[in-house]
């Protein structure tokens, strides 16, 4: 039977979803002068691609002082690439707008795959919108969609939404098979070349979709033209890394960055995160009782789908999405139920508009819950801090960087030598190589495409030496780990994600830099609030 395409009129219960998605955009911004988490890597791989007239390049430069290989899917970085040729866009303006407009504009056809979940159901659009909501403000999903990464992350998960929308019109209805068979490839296309871990999920999901909607030999049929399609489409990208790396590079990388099929042990971690927020993580709980009650009435098909991303990739972003719609169905399949419970007042009956008022009152009370949370959650107000100056648990969504990096680095990139290296004792070590066009010798961002001694190396270094609180313990780590660079950058707020150094006072840090300066082959060369860059004699 021909599903009904959502009309004017019920496109209107999108509305308040967009609405709160652009509330918590704000408030990032308002409270993110600096782009949050890492995009420096993403975007010296859009530097990359430019500098080598916009062909895929060999390796990113600078990240490691033999570069990385340049493995990861390229479609952003032309997108980013070309919006600073042609547009002229700044590095920090480009990592925090982008990605907030695409995660605005996934709002719709998150929207439109919950008007499919609910094909079925008389109050489809009102639950399509509470999903669509739930979506734009849960931080497990917008985290990773406003930070800098966002500019690759949120393009993918906008194909992948709407991959989603289009696999359920390609199983579920039987008009135009084609039509969709040839959208969701084109979109599977897109997502590959766009982000190594979306795929996973967008393919898992499509199994789903097959196993309780067709099951049938046409449908499978559908299913793998999507997939080989997709893959096929995506031949510029792995078919480069085959000829220039080797097809084990990507084999290599999916298996320290995927874990497929080790979700069951992640799942605890990674999505029952209660004792980390100052709030009540109210979708997280719904989405987890609302899954046994489906399950408990056969309604089998948004419970497997959670569970299938549970074992094959649980990242928080994915199994909320999923968690969405779930919470929809659970609310407005209890509503009735609970305006049952309700004292009646003035003689009104269930059937007469209790259940109405009742539902109002429920939904704005879920909608003021959620956009309070999602727009405290994107402004920084953080977890409860177990210790006051561990900076980590103070900010969800923290800037690697800061006006006294920007001037550091500034400093650097006009006063040391073109082929300096440099070892970052932070999170700034992220954003190093862009802002100063000089090599750090310890990246763990990009060390997934290096062989795993060498990604471990990478990893230990940084850590260790983002750990560091003295002169003597830097001086050993660069003893130890046998690396000579000519610099080191410190910033005394220590790293913010990687390690768990706390905050140095300004007693310990006065105390640092003057022992670095007095101690034998060092020199403080440069020194503001919070950065400090220190020669190391050879």
């Amino acid at each position: 039977m021909p599903r009904s395409r959502p009309s004017t009129t019920t496109l209107a219960w999108m509305v308040p979803a967009v609405l709160a998605s652009l509330v918590v955009f704000a408030a990032y911004l308002l409270t993110h002068p600096y782009p949050a988490t890492g995009g420096g890597l993403y975007l010296a791989m859009a530097d990359a691609i430019r500098d080598n007239g916009y062909r895929l390049p060999a390796r990113v430069p600078r990240y490691t002082p033999n570069g990385i290989p340049f493995g990861y899917p390229p479609l952003a970085f032309y997108v980013a690439a070309l919006a600073r040729d042609v547009l002229g866009v700044g590095p920090l303006t480009l990592t925090r707008f982008l990605p907030g407009v695409v995660t605005v504009l996934t709002v719709v056809p998150t929207y439109l795959l919950g008007h499919e979940v609910f094909a079925d159901a008389p109050d489809r659009n009102r639950r399509a919108g509470l999903a669509a909501l739930v979506v734009a403000v849960s931080p497990a999903v917008f985290k990773w969609h406003l930070s800098a990464g966002g500019i690759v992350r949120a393009p993918a998960f906008l194909f992948t939404v709407t991959g989603l929308y289009v696999g359920l019109r390609l199983f579920r209805t039987p008009e135009n098979p084609v039509r969709w068979a040839v959208a969701g490839t084109v979109l599977f296309g897109l997502t590959i070349l766009t982000h190594p871990s979306y795929p996973v999920f967008f393919g898992t999901s499509y199994l789903v979709f097959f196993a309780v909607f067709d099951r049938s030999v046409a449908g499978l049929k559908r299913g793998a033209f999507v997939a080989v399609g997709g893959l096929l489409l995506a031949v510029p990208w792995w078919g480069h890394i085959a000829s220039v790396h080797g097809i084990g590079l990507l084999t290599r990388t999916a298996g320290s960055r995927l874990g497929i099929g080790r979700g069951i042990f992640w799942f605890p971690s990674k999505f029952l995160y209660a004792r980390r927020t100052r709030f009540l993580p109210v979708w997280h709980v719904l989405t987890l009782v609302g899954v046994v009650a489906l399950a408990v009435r056969k309604r089998y098909f948004l419970p497997l789908w959670f569970v299938a991303t549970v074992v094959m990739f649980p990242k928080p972003r994915f199994l909320m999405l999923v968690g969405a719609f779930v919470v929809a169905a659970a609310v407005f399949d209890w509503l009735p139920s609970i305006a049952e419970a309700a004292p009646e007042r003035d003689g009104i009956s269930t059937d007469g508009g209790r259940l109405p008022r009742v539902s109002l009152v429920l939904l704005l009370l879920l909608s003021t819950y959620g956009v309070a949370t999602g727009g405290l959650y994107a402004a920084n107000y953080g977890p409860v801090p177990e210790r006051p100056l561990h900076r980590l648990q103070k900010e969800p969504l923290p800037a690697y960087i800061d006006g006294d990096d920007m001037t550091a680095m500034r400093w650097i990139r006009e006063r040391t030598a073109a082929d300096a290296t440099i070892l970052v004792a932070g999170d700034a070590a992220e954003w190093f190589p862009v802002f100063t066009h000089r090599t750090v010798v310890a990246s763990p961002w990009g060390a997934e495409w290096l062989p795993p001694e060498e990604r471990e190396r990478q990893i230990s270094l940084y850590r260790n030496a983002s750990a560091c609180a003295s002169a003597t313990c830097i001086r050993q780590i660069l003893d130890r780990d046998d690396v000579s660079p000519e610099y080191v950058y410190l910033t005394r707020e220590g790293s913010r994600s990687w390690t768990a150094r706390e905050t140095l006072n300004r007693a310990q840090w006065t105390e640092m830099l003057e022992r670095l300066g007095t101690s034998n082959g060092t020199t403080v060369v440069f020194r503001n609030r919070d950065v400090a860059v220190v020669k190391v004699g050879r």
